[in-house]
């Protein structure tokens, strides 16, 4: 299953013909999308709507370290995420809820502008 796949490291309910349409995989490493550590439940074109994904270390946002229920074209569109460390938004420690394109706009949040915000 994987000899024709590079990069999958493992994987399950594959249906596609150049590795796009990912049913449900772990522990993704890819040349199309070579950040994502481990994910599950994904549907999408080219690997960017996830449905469901933790431990995330990828170059299109090396902020994210772990989120969950992501819907997005592009990763932006956040619905709910946890310990958030970013260079777009570094003083986001935690958050939940974000529907934004570029995460500037939070629904609602934790511990933002840790330094000077306390909830």
């Amino acid at each position: 299953m994987r000899s024709q796949i590079t990069g999958l490291v493992e994987c399950r309910a594959i249906n596609t013909e150049v590795q796009p349409h990912l049913v449900e995989c772990r522990a993704i490493n890819t040349e199309v999308q070579p950040p994502l550590v481990e994910c599950r439940a994904i549907n999408t074109e080219v690997q960017p709507h996830l449905v469901e994904c933790r431990a995330i270390n990828t170059e299109v946002q090396p902020h994210l370290v772990e989120c969950r229920a992501i819907n997005t074209e592009v990763q932006p569109h956040l619905v709910e995420c946890r310990a958030i460390n970013t260079e777009v938004q570094p003083h986001l420690v935690e958050c939940r809820a974000i529907n934004t394109e570029v995460q500037p706009h939070l629904v609602a949040g934790l511990s933002i502008l840790r330094s000077s915000l306390i909830w």
